[in-house]
């Protein structure tokens, strides 16, 4: 039986009849024995387009959070806080470490507190929004 070799990845571009490039993920075996490669090569064009488009947006998202005055928060279902805005810090006077570190129901007051963790409770079992005011 002869030993199997590890199969080998690769990326290049190829160009095509039309004069444009398109990126390629190739996984190649060798057959020394044979004096051959087989290769499958997988066109990732779109994808590394996709990709490019994503990070332009994700970078103009961080640019919008940094500069609004609106307190942004990405946060989990069960009350941590993942990411906030630079706003989180100018409002609460705290570092954004500080901020992250809380539990958001820790921030809260607390007469606001068990409606809005009904109300999060309820968003987390749900896709549509809900009426988040706690507050008269």
């Amino acid at each position: 039986m002869k030993a199997r070799r590890q199969p080998m990845m690769v990326e290049d571009r190829l160009l095509a009849a039309v004069g444009t490039w398109r990126s390629f993920v190739w996984t190649l075996s060798p057959e020394p024995e044979r004096d051959v490669i087989y290769g499958i090569g997988h066109d990732v064009t779109g994808e590394r387009a996709q990709a490019r488009t994503l990070a332009g947006r994700r970078a103009e998202c961080d640019q919008l959070c940094t500069l609004s005055v609106d307190m942004l928060a990405h946060a989990d279902c069960k009350g941590r806080m993942l990411s906030v805005s630079p706003a989180w810090s100018r409002v609460l006077g705290c570092t954004e470490t500080g901020v992250l570190n809380t539990p958001y129901a820790g921030l809260i007051h607390t007469g606001d507190l068990q409606p809005t963790l009904t109300i999060l409770a309820r968003m987390g079992k749900r896709t549509s929004r809900s009426n988040m005011k706690t507050t008269s």
